[in-house]
């Protein structure tokens, strides 16, 4: 309690003239405050003379008390004197200055001896710089008993040896101010005579504008550092994985050479195995014409005529298959040959995938609303796309109907499908909202322009092919598609979707819209053609694309489902 009685007495402003307290006072370019009924008297005298002069220090000044643009700048530099959180009986009072100067005068603070001291072997705790003094305890009590009806006009700092270096040579006032067109400190008297009309700021407010040029120096030299370690990083990396890929292609194709040489070597030596059977066998067949010719000579004599040596018994017969061939070696590797290519396509292409995926450096996240806003992109609908059950109304809205529109005959058009694509190629950073209704929902999409149009496949509906991405809005769900594969999305459904695109950074990201922005669904991979804008409707369904105003409250920020 008594803290907060100490607190409101030093907010209480003491009258130059009149010495009474007050809260609400004026002040002169000489600093000296006057209450409300002595700048009345002061006005008085300006209007009659032209001129007033303080009643404390007699300086005449030719400007309305109150009224001196100087003076409000300086007092609007923050330069009021606040008294110390810690209730301490030193007074202790904390300026804007006294943020800036608390290295100058720690860097001189050792220990420097009170200056009211007899025998200089007491130890100063603080040092005014009104005064140009340092004190200790004891005497610190002692100024400020003193000085207690301009106690707020004597501001103390901690204990420094450069008191001289923080008071100004010409006036003795502290240097408060910073010059920026001269470069150096400067007092407020300086302000109004030497430096009057220069471009002058609180040294507390120049040195926190430097001391943030610092740190946004030192925040953009590290992401350089970072993004130079990346880079070699990448390289590193780049090179050892194509090394390994080269190794792995070396192995497969090792591998492969072998089942290659294995199988020939097989096929020979099942053709050798059945060339040695047929030889054996022609072997066989040769000695049989030879006995075959020596029973026939024999036949021929007639001594023998009735005693045959050689009889149809006796003869091989074998049967030859003239449409042999290794076909069932052939049809094997065929089929072989189809399933590894198969197979072969799908991991090439999730490996592809995995590649276009991997990023070393993200792109920024945006925090706020705001800040996609600043990529929105004007779109138009494109009535050569549209199926004839849309009805489209200023190139902005389109509404799912029964009666089929007279568009015509156009190669670009969907012919089963209740899609329709936007004019506009998109290929940059783009951002854009669309508002639906309807009981079936409607398809957000974005898609390249090689979509198929015609005819009732999947493969022609957004979501369900390579070409095209989209999110399935319904009353109850969102469904992210690609590549007819589908997934549930579990937030709350907004009817106002926002679409952000980074082309290059190969980013799309759908957002629910409503008071705040919320992340359904994000995309990383690697656009190969530009994209449009794309959505398909349900019957009864509608969708407007929205211009919404780009100066919309910083307090929209971003969250996450």
């Amino acid at each position: 309690m008594a803290a907060s009685t100490e607190s409101e007495f030093w907010n209480l402003h003491e009258c130059s003239s009149c010495h009474t307290k007050s809260e609400s006072v004026t002040t002169a370019p000489c600093r000296h405050d006057f209450c409300t009924t002595c700048t009345d008297g002061l006005i008085s005298d300006y209007k009659r003379t032209g001129s007033y002069s303080c009643a404390q220090c007699s300086q005449t000044f030719y400007s309305e008390p109150g009224q001196d643009l100087v003076v409000n700048q300086l007092l609007k530099m923050d330069l009021r004197f606040e008294t110390s959180t810690d209730g301490s009986s030193s007074g202790l009072i904390n300026t804007s200055i006294q943020t800036q100067i608390k290295a100058d005068a720690n860097s001189g603070a050792g220990d420097v001896s009170c200056d009211a001291c007899a025998d200089s072997s007491q130890k100063a705790l603080s040092s005014c710089l009104v005064c140009l003094s340092s004190y200790c305890d004891k005497h610190l009590r002692l100024h400020n008993e003193l000085h207690a009806r301009a106690a707020h006009t004597h501001t103390l700092v901690e204990a420094t040896h450069q008191l001289q270096d923080l008071s100004c040579s010409v006036h003795g006032k502290v240097l408060e101010i910073y010059c920026r067109e001269e470069k150096q400190r400067i007092c407020y008297m300086c302000m109004l005579e030497d430096h009057k009309g220069h471009d002058v700021v609180a040294v507390g407010q120049e040195e926190r504008a430097k001391l943030n040029t610092k740190q946004m120096m030192t925040e953009q030299e590290n992401q350089l550092k970072k993004l130079q370690l990346a880079e070699n990083t990448l390289r590193d990396i780049a090179n050892a994985t194509e090394d390994e890929c080269e190794r792995l292609f070396t192995e497969l194709i090792r591998s492969i050479s072998c089942s290659q040489t294995e199988i020939r070597v097989l096929i020979r030596a099942q053709e050798q195995a059945e060339l040695n059977r047929i030889g054996e066998l022609m072997k066989r067949v040769e000695e049989d014409i030879l006995e075959l010719t020596k029973s026939d000579k024999k036949q021929n004599d007639i001594h023998v005529l009735q005693t045959p040596v050689f009889t149809s018994a006796n003869v091989l017969k074998i049967k030859v298959n003239p449409q042999f061939s290794f076909g069932e070696v052939v049809k094997s590797m065929s089929a072989l040959k189809h399933h590894i290519e198969n197979i072969w396509q799908r991991k090439i292409k999730q490996t592809l995938a995995a590649v276009m995926q991997d990023r070393v450096v993200s792109p920024a996240e945006m925090k706020t609303r705001k800040d996609f806003l600043k990529y929105l992109v004007p779109l138009t609908l494109d009535p050569d796309t549209a199926h004839r059950s849309l009805s489209i109304c200023e190139e902005k809205r389109v509404e799912c109907i029964t009666e089929c529109q007279p568009y015509p005959e156009h190669p670009e058009r969907f012919d089963w499908w209740a899609q329709v694509l936007c004019r506009e190629p998109l290929n940059a950073r783009c951002y854009w909202e669309a508002e639906w209704t309807g009981l079936h929902g409607v398809d957000m999409a974005v898609s390249y322009r090689d979509i198929p149009r015609k005819g009732e496949d999947d493969e022609c509906s957004f979501g369900y092919n390579t070409q095209s991405w989209s999110l399935d809005c319904t009353i109850s769900k969102y469904t992210f598609v690609h590549d007819d594969v589908e997934m549930e999305i579990s937030a709350p459904v907004s009817h106002r979707v926002g679409v952000y695109l980074d082309y290059k950074a190969g980013v799309l990201s759908f957002y629910s819209v409503s008071d705040s922005m919320a992340l359904l669904h994000r995309v990383e991979t690697r656009f190969t053609q530009p994209l449009y804008a794309a959505f398909g409707l349900f019957q009864g369904s509608t969708v407007k694309i929205c211009q919404p105003d780009r100066k919309i409250p910083e307090a929209s920020r971003v969250g996450k489902q």
